[in-house]
């Protein structure tokens, strides 16, 4: 409606609607912009959706990678540790695409193992206990129900020592009362337990005065078969993972843009890419979805920037130039900066191709230039080792 109205606003003041309509979201903004796809495709010309929320389940999952660190009692790492686990997981993991550069092209292909880092007394410096280490498997383990059915994927393992871990799921402190209503008390809590307790109260359970802990998920992932459906149903209107809702969509002529980063630790990748591989299977496999609709992952990036990969690139131009001049993007430049800072130079550039295509170094030049890497099409991105099973990524992206 907002946007019909606004048509309506831009002829009554310049005598004419636009001619062009395009839709530009991250985050809770990718989400609506997926939920105009599929409901009112003939709003807009294109798309883009970044880092976007396909379910709203995706907010219980937040939750359930804060209680990952809650019990047990002593499963909180400290921030000083996460450099530690980042280095870890890229030496066993940064290989895996061919070129060890400090970037995980495809986290799905990983095998790290957060036991490896368990050591005996558990409190040196380089160091897990074993209550961190069991909090840092129940964090990368997927939300399931009952029987062991996937609900929501995990979090990729890449990019612990950024942020968005330490904001999302351990919190600026230490909770006071694991156990307690509000574990955290007057303090400030990790920002997935505060999103997914504030979302309990007034959209799940609509009471204000409802005890988040009575809600049954496990720190492991598992959710009671009925507070499940409960969520399920009182949620489902804000949701858009139904591949079959986007067909008027895409067979009309309009254009969707999504992006990813591969390090997102609000909202995970794995999410998105299945979204992605439905597409993909309504519309008869990935090459007649690319004239429609392309996903780009950038990996080293974090909740819709940021991060230690390339993450900033122009969206907006690659979607008009496919709109507009039917030059679909086979690639988005994206560029890191010195600190995230732009104002400083820029340190690294890399192409991000469309997926299921992996970048790949060309075996010369400099590995952080762009122009040392090719987006020659291969289908490395569908390949799934031991995180992207646990992690509960599934045969049906292949």
């Amino acid at each position: 409606m907002v946007t019909v109205a606004a048509k309506e606003l831009l002829k009554s003041f310049y005598g004419t609607r636009p001619t062009r309509a395009y839709f530009d979201g991250c985050s809770n903004g990718g989400r609506m912009g997926l939920i105009e796809a599929t409901r009112y495709p003939k709003d807009y010309d294109g798309i883009i959706a970044g880092d976007p929320t396909v379910s709203q389940l995706q907010v219980l999952a937040l939750l359930k990678g804060a209680k990952a660190f809650l019990n047990p009692a002593d499963a909180r790492i400290p921030v000083a540790m996460l450099p530690v686990i980042d280095a870890a997981y890229t030496a066993s993991c940064d290989a895996v695409d061919g070129m060890k550069d400090g970037l995980v092209q495809n986290t799905a292909r990983c095998s790290f193992d957060p036991q490896t880092l368990v050591c005996a007394g558990g409190n040196a410096a380089n160091c897990l206990t074993q209550d961190q280490a069991i909090g840092l498997k129940n964090y990368l383990t997927p939300l399931t129900d009952e029987k062991g059915n996937v609900v929501v994927r995990a979090f990729s393992g890449s990019d612990l020592s950024e942020g968005n871990i330490q904001t999302y799921a351990l919190g600026p402190n230490a909770p006071i009362d694991p156990n307690a209503a509000e574990p955290w008390g007057t303090l400030q809590p990790a920002r997935g337990w505060a999103l997914g307790d504030t979302f309990l109260k007034y959209v799940v359970e609509r009471d204000p005065a409802f005890n988040t802990q009575d809600f049954e998920v496990a720190v492991n992932g598992v959710v009671a078969r009925d507070d499940l459906k409960l969520y399920a149903s009182r949620t489902q209107n804000g949701t858009a993972d139904d591949p079959n809702d986007y067909k008027d969509f895409l067979k009309g002529g309009r254009k969707l843009i999504i992006y990813h980063g591969l390090g997102d630790k609000a909202l995970s990748p794995y999410v998105t890419m299945k979204l992605y591989a439905g597409l993909a299977n309504e519309m008869g496999g990935y090459d007649r979805l690319q004239q429609s609709a392309r996903l780009f992952i950038a990996p080293g990036m974090q909740h819709c920037g940021g991060g230690h990969g390339p993450n900033s690139f122009d969206t907006l131009t690659a979607l008009e130039n496919w709109v507009e001049n039917g030059m679909a993007p086979d690639s988005l430049l994206a560029t890191h900066f010195v600190n995230n800072n732009r104002a400083l130079p820029a340190d690294r550039t890399m192409p991000l191709c469309v997926f299921p295509t992996e970048a790949t170094y060309k075996g010369t030049g400099n590995v952080n230039d762009a122009a040392s890497w090719t987006c020659a099409p291969n289908e490395r991105m569908l390949e799934v080792g031991t995180e992207g099973i646990q992690a509960g990524v599934g045969s049906e992206d292949r």
